[in-house]
C-alpha cells in the first residue's frame, strides 16, 4: 500500500513519529508492507483509554472491520491501533489488517519508546493489500 493511501490522520501520526525519531521525510509513493495478521499476535492485554483520549473502545464496535485502517507495527512492536484491535477481539475476528512501518523508523527509537508493547508473534508482511 502506498503511504499516500493511508488515512490522513495516520499519515500525520507516522510523520510525527518519524520526525520525533530523527528519521528522514516519508515520500507519498513509498510502498508500505500491509497484510492480514492474527489478532493473537498482538499483546494479550489492552490498556484503557489514555489521558486526553476522548474515544471509547465501544465507538469502534459499530464500524465494520473492513473499514478500519491498518494497525501499525514496527521492529516487533505494536505502534498504533489499540481501539481497533479491541473491537476486532470483541467481535471475535481472528485476523486484522496491519502495516509494517519498520522501514521508516530506526529500530533504536522503537525499542526505546516501546509504544503499545512487543508483538507476541512477528508477522511477515508483503507490500500491497491482502487477497
Amino acid at each position: 500500500m502506498k503511504f499516500s493511501e493511508f488515512p490522513h490522520d495516520m499519515q500525520v501520526l507516522v510523520d510525527q513519529i518519524t520526525e520525533d525519531a530523527g528519521a528522514e521525510y516519508t515520500p507519498d509513493d513509498l510502498e508500505i508492507p500491509v497484510g492480514m495478521v492474527l489478532t493473537e499476535s498482538f499483546p494479550a492485554r489492552i490498556e484503557g483509554n489514555e489521558p486526553g483520549d476522548d474515544r471509547e473502545f465501544e465507538d469502534y464496535l459499530e464500524t465494520p472491520i473492513e473499514d478500519y485502517p491498518p494497525l501499525l507495527v514496527a521492529h516487533r512492536y505494536w505502534i498504533d491501533g489499540r481501539h481497533r484491535l479491541w473491537a476486532a477481539r470483541t467481535k471475535e475476528i481472528s485476523m486484522i489488517q496491519t502495516a509494517d512501518i519498520s522501514g521508516l523508523i530506526p529500530q533504536s527509537y522503537i525499542k526505546k519508546s516501546r509504544f503499545l508493547g512487543k508483538m507476541r508473534h512477528w508477522p511477515v508482511l508483503e507490500p500491497g493489500l491482502p487477497d
